[in-house]
């Protein structure tokens, strides 16, 4: 039986005279009980297809075709008849839960609206509903989350919160628009468990919106491969993996990170080491702010990485990896010693530290927060030159010209500002920022957790290109265990502010010791079926 009925789709916007086609001629079904997925990378017209379903689209869109929800035609329906829908037979999960609840409200408060409105219940039996569904989605003791904010949550149990507020009214349909992008692999993991359970439990259908094909895999039923707002392929998930038709749809299915990197020279420098290197911060409660314990954020961590070498560090979110990696640039106060190109500089003060910052650089997770928008993209990769005086008889302008060259941008983008490009190019912009200042050490904050899996591959190989040219020592911090079997030399697995196993990077992906290493590598390279 068909439960939702996509015909002959376009969607088109329209801004200052410039008409954008976001959607063309898409056509799909979703059958009762049945798991769908539209996948392709960013761009390609996923989000605004399955907002078009319960028209949740901005009035400067121009919709065409033939939406139909158990045959009823959702285009063009009175706003009455489309409440009802929303929220009620059609509920969707979005990709960042901190953006999609609201921050001044409780977990009750926000639950509770939804059954107010579409189901009128107040009161006792509006908590015992809550409780019920906090239960269902795996909160525990529920019962001390109701008062909670948003941001009191880890980002597993505000994706849980969103499930359940999406299973509040009972919907038939399910729309996960990138449900886990944001989250640890072992949580992606529960989270894609949970919605298996629910879809049984609950006899729901599912849209699954993703650029991921490891999860579409593990997933789907049928899948529908979107590229420039068109399916281009489209069939079951079995025939689509195993003999896919379309140009796009196999290099998409060749977009995973592989290989490794090149040996080290065993007479190679040692760039960083710490010993016993520790931050713990203090609780502090009371009138008089009387110290009553310690979060043990990293707790007695040995390390070392030398020229040419990356070490991977993993874990969950909240393991210490990035905490970690801030005690080494000194930008957090920590105990225990530190060595940085010969010099012992755990007790150094901003001062004294300030000659060798520019031999230790970071690119962060996020190319979109970590450059400035009021700057171009010459101001951002020269900022560095003018701070540290490097320079020299140089011109700025030809040391960033070089620069993104060898990063893979067109230096005649640089008068260019950050929003004009694409999320793997301002990726590629962060590293140039970095680079140009020839540092020793580069700490990678989980920098490819946000692009599509084709742009990931991109930075992995441009990341060992840069390393093998410079000889390089990465820190590479990162919850996406493919990406750091690719990049990485030496692994070291963090849980809770302790380093819980260390060695090469075979001994950790073929035999890991720990049941905390086997859970993160199960979950990463395990098979889930929803």
């Amino acid at each position: 039986m068909t439960l939702l009925q996509v015909r002959n789709l376009s969607v088109s916007f329209t801004q200052d005279g410039a008409t954008t086609d976001a959607v063309k001629n898409v056509s799909f079904e979703v059958g009762k009980g049945e798991t769908v997925a539209l996948v392709g990378e960013s761009g390609s017209g996923k989000s605004v297809t399955a907002l078009s379903t319960v028209s949740l689209l901005p009035e400067s869109a121009d919709v065409s075709g033939s939406v139909r929800y158990e045959g009823t035609e959702m285009i063009g329906a009175p706003e009455a008849d489309l409440r009802r829908v929303r929220g009620n037979d059609i509920s969707f999960i979005f990709q960042e839960p901190m953006t999609s609840l609201n921050p001044l409200h409780t977990i009750e408060k926000q639950l509770g609206e939804s059954l107010a409105l579409h189901q009128n219940l107040t009161g006792a039996a509006a908590e015992a509903r809550i409780l019920e569904l906090l239960r269902k989605v795996g909160i525990r003791d529920p019962e001390t989350r109701l008062r909670a904010y948003p941001h009191q949550l880890s980002g597993g149990q505000r994706q849980r919160v969103m499930i359940a507020m999406a299973l509040a009214n009972g919907p038939d349909l399910l729309v996960a628009d990138e449900p886990t992008t944001a989250l640890d692999v072992t949580i992606q993991a529960q989270i894609l468990e949970l919605l298996a359970d629910l879809k049984r439990s609950e006899r729901m259908s599912l849209l699954f919106i993703t650029h991921d094909l490891g999860i579409v895999r593990r997933i789907a039923d049928k899948v529908c491969v979107m590229k420039g707002g068109e399916i281009v392929e489209a069939g079951p998930t079995e025939d689509i993996f195993a003999n896919p038709q379309h140009p796009y749809t196999r290099s998409l299915l060749a977009a995973e990170p592989s290989g490794e990197p090149d040996p080290v020279p065993d007479h190679a420098e040692e760039i960083v080491s710490t010993e016993n290197l520790r931050v713990w911060f203090p609780i502090q409660r009371g009138l008089l702010r009387k110290t009553v314990g310690h979060v043990k954020a990293v707790n007695d961590a040995t390390i070392s990485v030398r020229q040419g070498e990356t070490l991977g560090v993993v874990g969950e979110s909240g393991s210490g990896k990035t905490t970690l990696a801030l005690a080494i640039l000194r930008l957090l106060s920590s105990e225990g010693r530190i060595s940085f190109v010969g010099n012992e500089i755990a007790g150094w003060n901003s001062t004294r530290i300030r000659p060798l910052r520019k031999d230790m650089q970071v690119v962060f997770q996020d190319p979109y927060g970590s450059l400035s928008p009021r700057m171009t993209i010459e101001q951002i990769v020269a900022e560095g030159l003018s701070v540290h005086e490097v320079a020299g008889n140089h011109n700025s302008y030809e040391l960033v010209a070089d620069i993104l060259t060898e990063v893979g941008l067109d230096p005649d983008m640089m008068h260019r500002y950050p929003h004009e490009f694409s999320g793997g190019q301002r990726q590629r912009i962060a590293i140039a920022r970095a680079m140009i200042l020839n540092p020793k050490l580069v700490v990678l904050d989980e920098p490819t957790s946000a692009l599509d899996m084709t742009v990931q591959v991109q930075i992995v190989d441009l990341l060992r290109r840069l390393q093998k040219r410079h000889n390089l020592a990465y820190l590479f911090i990162s919850h996406d265990l493919k990406v750091v079997r690719a990049l990485s030399h030496k692994v070291i697995v963090m849980k809770q502010g302790d380093i819980v196993e260390a060695g090469t990077n075979a001994e950790i992906f073929r035999n890991p010791r720990t049941a905390y290493t086997r859970e993160l590598m199960a979950a990463a390279f395990g098979q889930t079926r929803v």
